[in-house]
Parts: C-alpha cells; structure tokens; sequence
C-alpha cells in the first residue's frame, strides 16, 4: 500500500503552497441519516457555504434537483457570486437546471451517451465539496451518501482545473488530458491522492491501495464490476486480512457481471444493505488508516467512459468516520 512516507519522499521535491493555511480543518465528512437517527442535513451544510461564497462557485454534478440548494445558487448569483455549473446532459431538463439558466447561469451538459458522473462543487478557490451525494432529495433523505469538505488550495486547483476542462473546453471521458496540478498533497499530518477518470487510470491506483492491506479493508459499493477490484480482493482474504462489503441490494440484483456472488461464494463476508433507498457509496477504508471516496463506482464504465473524481486520504481520524459509518450499515445487513 502506498504510505505516507513514500508520498512524502516525493512531496519534499515541490515547492512549498505558500499560501496561509485555512482555518477550517482539512476534511469533514457528512453524512446522510436515512433512517432518522442522527438529524444529519448535508444540504444544509452545502446551502451554508454556498450562502457564505463571496466570488464564484463551481458545480459539477449528475443530478441536481434540491430546490433549497438551486435558490442557494441563484442567491449567490444575484449577490454577483460567478456560479457556473456542468451537468450531465440527461438531468439538464430538470425544473431546477432550467431555474439557473434562467437567471443567466451558464449551464453546460456533456452532450454525450456516456455520464458525466462527477459530484463536486469548488467555493471561492477554498473549499471542494465531493463525495457520492448528488444535489437531489433521494440522495440527501432516503439513500446513503457522504460528502466531504476539503479545505487546501492545491485541491481547488485540482477541481478548478478538472472544471473547466469540462466547461470552458468542453473535454469529457476520454478527451479529457490527465493534467491535474497536485495529485499528491501533503496537508500537515495527512496525506491526500486526487484522482480523475478516465484520465487518471484510478482502478491501476486502487489495486496497490487494497493489495497493500495488511489488516482488514472494508467496502461499501453501490456497484462493483470491476475483475481486477474483485481479484485484488480474494487475493487478500486468502492472505488472512479481513474482508467486509455491503453493496446496494437493487444492484446486485440488476448488475451484469456484478461481484458479489463471485465474492460469497469465496467465503468473503459480503452483504446486502436492507435500506429502501439506495446505499450509494462508493467507499474503500484500508487498515482504518486510509479511505477511498468519492464520485467512482468500482465499474468499468467508471474506469473507461464517465467522468469521475477520487479522493484517497491517509488519515486515521476521516478512516475512523467512514469506518462507524460502515459498522453502521453493516449491522443492518444481510447475506
């Protein structure tokens, strides 16, 4: 697994960000409460920064229909905010999408069959916003979903500059160039991989992080398709490390060469959530140590034809939130 030391060798070699350091911590994580317990709004949280923008503000989601969050951006917008928002090309009729380019917000789609799958938004170059949460009530209310806020300039720069390939050059899935400023960033103590796909090839970066396992790896996966995922996978159960996954029940039902079955029938500890909704994570804790997150379904339409984005954090503290997050939805479960 690639450690903290080996990105830090590399990082001693670039120039120091010599802007101030923020005053918000580096990640926060929300998550949704589908079932009620624990008063978590993430929208609200989102409505809050977006009300707080003093310049501009970035969106790049593939579905957006929460209405609190559309009058956050049109308010922005009428305060002289510079909001710009790419969507994919099938949510672009949705009544909101049409509200903002109403009011003279550029909205551009990606004009293609495959997804612009992304979901993130980039506030005043100081904060990103990503996670699996589309800007939708189902997303927010009635599935699991995280998002996270990330507080470095350098991660802005990644987003920004992964945005306006998308808005202003037009330049989705495989037109996209693999470009991003920063992809290893060292924030203090924690250590942050920024990846995009297909650009960035991110399944040749989560084999290593899961083959690198040395206790357990946990998983929620709304979706897996992935051979080289599952083979890294049985690779490691079979080495004694402790394998656990809750993929979304609808998904396992309906995927085509979905993994689940190849995995029980290994003797892997996979389950199925029991939510009504959707368990719409796309989430990888190694160790407890390191999480994956972020818009990329373990698929190969993620790997080679959407637009997606990762995070991959080494960071005790954010593994420990995701891992309680997915004690949670693991108790609930079922073979």
């Amino acid at each position: 697994m690639p450690t903290p030391q080996t990105v830090l060798a590399g990082a001693a070699e670039r120039e120091e960000n010599p802007d101030s350091e923020p005053t918000l911590p580096l990640a926060t994580v929300y998550f949704t409460d589908p079932y009620g317990e624990t008063g978590s709004q993430p929208d609200r949280e989102v409505v809050a920064a977006i009300d707080a923008a003093q310049n501009a503000i970035q969106v790049a989601m593939y579905n957006f229909t929460l209405d609190n969050v559309t009058d956050a951006l049109l308010r922005a917008n009428q305060r002289g905010v510079n909001v710009q928002v790419v969507l994919d090309s099938n949510t672009m009729q949705s009544v909101q999408a049409r509200r903002l380019a109403d009011a003279g917000i550029k909205v551009v789609g990606d004009n293609r069959q495959e997804s612009m799958h992304n979901k993130f938004l980039v506030i005043d170059q100081q904060q990103v916003w990503t996670g699996s949460l589309n800007m939708t009530y189902g997303g927010t209310y009635n599935d699991h979903n995280n998002i996270v806020r990330l507080v470095d300039t350098r991660i802005n720069q990644n987003y920004t500059t992964e945005f306006l390939e998308m808005y202003e050059g037009g330049f989705f899935g495989t037109d996209s160039p693999s470009n991003t400023p920063f992809p290893s960033i060292v924030h203090e103590d924690t250590i942050l991989e920024v990846y995009f796909s297909p650009d960035d090839g991110v399944m040749a970066q989560i084999v290593p992080l899961v083959q690198g396992a040395q206790e357990s790896i946990d998983i929620l996966a709304f979706s897996l398709t992935s051979d080289d995922l599952a083979n890294a996978l049985l690779l490691k159960s079979g080495q004694g490390v402790n394998v656990r996954a809750v993929f979304d029940a609808e998904q396992v039902d309906s995927n085509t060469g979905g993994k689940y079955q190849v995995l029980q029938d290994a003797g892997l500890d996979v389950r199925r959530d029991t939510l009504e909704g959707l368990m719409h994570h796309k989430v990888i804790v190694v160790d407890n140590q390191v999480v994956l997150l972020g818009s990329y379904n373990f698929s190969n339409n993620a790997e080679h034809k959407n637009d997606e984005n990762v995070v991959i954090v080494y960071d005790a503290h954010l593994s420990g939130e995701f891992t309680q997050e997915f004690e949670g939805i693991y108790e609930r479960s079922v073979p």
